[in-house]
């Protein structure tokens, strides 16, 4: 007779298992009893497969030993090869911890699968189990900013208002958090913080400036927006503002206003104080309304009469003259 037991210890400890054993004669005589002592060495056992998540472009460092319920084990283990990852060991390995650097070269979260055997200090065998590693991609948000055209057809005037659709893309697998949207040029945003943009989601924010006189005189307002958040791990990402119509990459939104420099110049003699001007050295004095009637201040503005007496013409020049503002100006003629 054979005892043909197949003993399983998954206790941790080592384990005894006694037989009591009694003989039996061809004739039928009982023989002594006896016992037949096993003992069992335990076999190294995990009780859940461990799976971890890390980020794009940092080592591992997954302890095996944690893994099962015995010290002094051993291990053999390597990885399925994926693809869109690089830094996997892939061929049979004998350490007992894993600590690969693994790249996502994808846009997406993937996946690498470690099959590892542990082996007892005394040699015995345990059911192979699987390390699942999730590496995450690494985040990126793709920010552009455009100008809407003016309602009225122009961006011309001091208090008008341009509008800006601002789009945040994530163009990755993973969520970003804590959003924030910073635009120093701008007076209003729709949303300055966002908490999460979900993986492969757009989100359009709205911007606007307010037209200044300073504005006009410069010919364009230039804006730039910058948006920054929080990936897996913690990772902050961060991106500035693109002009989707032009070919340059992150380049600011630039805007040009119509400006439109005008002067007008109304002049008037006075009445003559005797009724006519008809005598010789009589003088006619002239009264002008210098008017800057167009929308961007005017430097520098000269004024000259070549009929007017010398030194009567005031003022001859003026430093500056801003849209709307009137400037009287005398000059006389002998």
């Amino acid at each position: 007779a054979t005892i043909t037991d197949t003993l399983i210890n998954t206790s941790g400890a080592t384990q005894v298992v006694t037989y009591t054993i009694t003989p039996t004669g061809s004739n039928g005589c009982l023989g002594d009893s006896y016992t037949y002592t096993v003992t069992v060495n335990p076999k190294p056992f995990v009780t859940s497969p461990p799976s971890i998540t890390v980020c794009n472009n940092v080592a591992l460092n997954h302890n095996l030993t944690n893994d099962v319920n015995l010290t002094g084990v051993s291990f053999s283990w390597s990885a399925a090869d994926n693809v869109n990852v690089t830094g996997e060991t892939t061929t049979i390995t004998t350490t007992s911890s894993i600590t690969d650097t693994l790249i996502n070269n994808s846009p997406s979260e993937e996946t690498v699968v470690y099959t590892i055997t542990p082996i007892s200090a005394d040699g015995c065998l345990g059911a192979p189990y699987t390390l699942t590693v999730f590496v995450a991609p690494t985040p990126e948000l793709i920010v552009t900013k455009e100008a809407l055209q003016a309602s009225d057809g122009s961006y011309d005037t001091v208090g008008e208002s341009i509008t800006y659709q601002i789009i945040i893309r994530n163009s990755k697998g993973i969520d970003i958090n804590n959003v924030s949207i910073t635009d120093n040029n701008a007076d209003y945003i729709s949303i300055t913080n966002i908490p999460t943009i979900p993986a492969n989601t757009s989100t359009t924010v709205t911007a606007r400036h307010t037209i200044t006189q300073q504005d006009l005189n410069n010919g364009t307002v230039t804006n730039i927006v910058t948006v920054e958040g929080t990936g897996a791990c913690g990772t902050t990402v961060t991106d500035i503002s693109d002009d989707p119509n032009t070919a340059i990459l992150n380049d600011p939104t630039v805007v040009t206003l119509d400006q439109n420099p005008a002067l007008q110049l109304l002049k008037t003699a006075d009445t003559a104080p005797d009724g006519a001007w008809d005598e010789v050295d009589e003088v006619i004095t002239y009264a002008m309304v210098l008017t800057n009637t167009g929308n961007i201040s005017l430097q520098n503005v000269v004024i000259t009469d070549a009929n007017a007496d010398s030194g009567s013409l005031v003022p001859s020049s003026i430093a500056i003259i801003q849209p709307g503002d009137q400037i009287h100006i005398t000059a006389a003629q002998t």
